[in-house]
């Protein structure tokens, strides 16, 4: 392998289904986002995310590549890299988006677990965070206190209100 050219593309390329995307990840950083995901004990989570490549101000898709879904639970977050479990694989739409019905969330015990989207073409990942809450009955006295909040103020902004990232 030659040495790289930019210090952001030091891996190998040639594992794209299409020579457009090899050329796209050879000449610019990933731009890859995995939304975060909440759901409550016994139902199932839906990942989506979009894929491309920065070019200038633009973001250019990733498009009809394929994208390998991993989970661990953030107890395992201390182990090795074997720790995380593929839970499928699904190939991005033209517009360089995933959308992901995972069955087995059903399965998950209250807590934190880590997600992460493999581009298979590049290795490059998007990483996500799925909360799984205690359900709680309508008709119960019992109520459920949460807090959100927002570290870096994007939670406030206007764009992020909307669901909808405008540089993607």
């Amino acid at each position: 392998m030659k040495p790289c050219r930019r210090p952001f593309r030091c891996v190998d390329v040639n594992n794209f289904v299409f020579r457009s995307s090899a050329r796209k990840a050879k000449s610019f950083p990933p731009v890859h986002v995995l939304n975060d995901i909440t759901i409550t004990v016994g139902s199932e989570a839906i990942i989506s995310g979009r894929f491309g490549y920065r070019v200038g101000v633009f973001v250019s898709k990733l498009s009809k590549e394929p994208i390998e879904l991993q989970i661990r639970s953030e107890m395992d977050a201390t182990s090795p890299d074997d720790a995380w479990e593929t839970i499928g694989q699904q190939n991005t739409n033209s517009k360089g988006r995933i959308l992901f019905n995972y069955s087995g969330a059903a399965a998950l015990k209250i807590g934190l677990y880590s997600v992460r989207a493999i581009c298979l073409g590049d290795l490059s990942i998007a990483k996500a965070t799925l909360c799984v809450l205690p359900q709680v009955k309508r008709d119960s006295s019992q109520k459920v206190e949460a807090v959100v909040f927002s570290i870096d103020g994007t939670f406030a902004d206007s764009v992020s209100l909307t669901g909808k990232l405008t540089y993607l």
